[in-house]
């Protein structure tokens, strides 16, 4: 079976399952379904995603791991896939050198990044169940060496614990030592602590660095450095999440630890300075926010931008366990998101919850938790998972820059395929057109698991059908965002379908097949019936443009599709971004 029959086909079984896209609630959005090559009950592909160009093709792939996977006869041990933009029709696997039973590769999650400086993308993955020197759940990461991802690099905590759960949410690839090599962070969030009187703090946490000069060099595994908790405390779980912050007097590190006692409430993010790693700063939990009761698990996720009207850079911070009182009812564990923002993040400047807050059925929301400019309109929005306890779980897209309009996604999914929609996201631009896809895990049937790729809709029609004996025009819209203004556009159209669509050159894709169609098309460009089929891009990167369809086509033509695209064309005439594909159905 070719890799497009097999995408096809899995297309019509999800159809059938009434998981296709088209509610009103993701009209923006077109959706493919992403499944495993080798599916199986509890492989839940897709549990850990990045997407990045892995080949430097101008393409962004998705790289999914696979944590319940088999290899051979070792049983749960995992596994990785990468799939290739822009149209995902061909991948690759890779596995660890020495996989481990029950180890769930990627169980933890991912990130990308450069550790042996050779300018090709390497991997970051967690295994927080592996099974070390017969404890339970004491964890290890891997880095796989890009491109092919076929040598690894087993980072085993030096003072194993069961439970410990090293690799478990917090993996950072950095370069701190200015060497030209990403150097590897991994938590271990639920690691004892001992203090200089010899008490012990159990689950503290603390995170590993290796410096990448030290870990390809002689100094091997050997050569960590070991990052304890600042402010030790039961349960903090610091390391919890790993982010890279840019400043002005050099690169700091957060490292939240979402169980910290804080008076009354729970949470707190440590800034650490990257080149000597001690600790620099604090962010609390907002003192007073509104709807907010007392805030749990603050720093459950952190990710920055520019934020708000005055594009003022930020934190999202994520509070999953945050006790909300909405209309006079109290809800626990509902969860909250804040925007802060100032010198040191002391400036509560948003607070969100979920839109259906406190109706007995959402639950920690914002355990995952993104930011990114969706639209293109030059404004950043906030992309947040939003749990359910009936297995309806949904992702909002809060739009900025005040992030009181949202959009849904995984709303009119049948419920028992979408659970734990969310509960992993990743995002790239996958067919180079200048916005990011949104990559959205679900565990799917049986924990299969299946990721949700949703591609921001460029090109638009004002008909789904048209006739060919009566003929009909058909209107569209083309919004390529304002980084496209003044290139020349190119619209075609064909009657073969979108997949696998056409690579016009490096990074340049167009979701369309081409045929004798398409050809004819081009040689009536310019006439009446292609009204502004090509033309110049307005200062926002939008077009409009028309098909006049003349009445009397041959009858055999009814029930086939009818496919448009378009291209931007470079000044030097090189082909770039390509449009979403508009299908239109030819009807008797």
């Amino acid at each position: 079976m070719t890799t497009f029959a097999l995408r096809r086909s899995l297309r019509l079984c999800v159809a059938g399952l009434g998981l296709a896209a088209g509610t009103a609630a993701q009209d923006s959005f077109d959706i493919d379904l992403l499944l495993g090559p080798e599916p199986g009950v509890g492989f839940e592909f897709g549990r850990a995603t990045c997407i990045v160009d892995v080949d430097k093709d101008g393409f962004d792939d998705v790289v999914a791991l696979q944590s319940g996977a088999s290899n051979g006869p070792i049983d749960w041990s995992g596994k990785g896939w990468v799939f290739y933009g822009p149209n995902l029709e061909s991948w690759t696997s890779f596995s660890a050198r020495d996989p481990a039973e029950e180890e769930y590769l990627g169980g933890g999650g991912c990130c990308t990044g450069d550790v042996n400086g050779d300018g090709w993308t390497d991997l970051l993955v967690g295994s927080p169940d592996y099974i070390d020197e017969g404890k339970q759940d004491a964890g290890r990461a891997h880095v796989f060496l890009g491109p092919a991802f076929d040598v690894d690099i087993a980072l085993h905590d030096p003072f194993p614990e069961a439970g410990a759960s090293m690799g478990d949410h917090g993996l950072l690839l950095l370069d701190v030592d200015a060497d030209g090599m990403d150097d590897v962070f991994v938590g271990c969030i639920r690691h004892d602590q001992r203090l200089p009187d010899g008490t012990i703090v159990e689950d503290s946490g603390r995170v590993y660095l290796w410096l990448a000069k030290q870990l390809l060099g002689a100094g091997g595994l050997a050569s960590l450095t070991i990052i304890d908790n600042p402010t030790p405390a039961d349960g903090a779980t610091f390391g919890w999440f790993l982010l890279r912050l840019p400043a002005a007097d050099g690169t700091q590190i957060l490292a939240s630890a979402p169980l910290t006692p804080v008076g009354l409430f729970e949470g707190a993010i440590h800034m650490l300075d990257a080149a000597t790693l001690a600790p620099i700063g604090f962010i609390e939990p907002p003192s007073a926010a509104p709807q907010v009761v007392t805030v749990g698990s603050f720093g459950t996720a952190i990710a920055s931008g520019m934020l708000g009207p005055n594009d003022e850079f930020g934190l999202l911070v994520q509070s999953e366990s945050t006790y909300l009182a909405v209309g006079g009812v109290g809800c626990n564990n509902a969860g909250a998101a804040f925007v802060l923002t100032g010198l040191d993040f002391n400036q509560l400047a948003y607070t969100l919850v979920s839109p259906q807050a406190c109706n007995d059925d959402k639950q920690h929301f914002g355990t995952r938790a993104m930011v990114l400019d969706v639209d293109r309109d030059g404004q950043e929005d906030l992309v947040i998972n939003d749990p359910s306890k009936r297995d309806e779980d949904l992702v909002r897209i809060f739009w900025g820059p005040d992030y009181a309009a949202f959009e849904t996604l995984g709303a009119g999914f049948t419920p028992v395929v979408t659970s734990g929609f969310g509960s992993y996201l990743a995002h790239g631009d996958i067919d180079a057109d200048g916005f990011d896809e949104i990559a959205v895990f679900t565990y799917f049937i049986g924990a299969f698991g299946g990721l949700y790729i949703h591609d921001w809709r460029t090109l638009t029609s004002n008909v789904e059908s048209l006739s060919i004996a009566a003929g009909g025009d058909a209107d569209f819209t083309l919004d390529l965002s304002p980084a496209q203004a003044g290139k020349t556009y190119l619209a075609a159209l064909g009657i073969s379908g979108s997949d696998p669509g056409t690579i016009a050159g490096k990074g340049s894709y167009v979701p369309l097949n081409l045929d004798a169609v398409t050809f004819a098309g081009l040689a009536l460009l310019g006439s009446p019936l292609l009204e502004d089929f090509t033309g110049s891009l307005d200062a926002d990167g939008r077009a409009t443009f028309s098909l006049h369809l003349p009445g009397g086509f041959p009858a055999p033509l009814a029930g086939s599709t009818l496919t448009v695209a378009a291209v931007v064309v470079d000044p030097g005439g090189r082909p770039g971004a390509g449009s979403s594909p508009v299908e239109i159905e030819l009807v008797p």
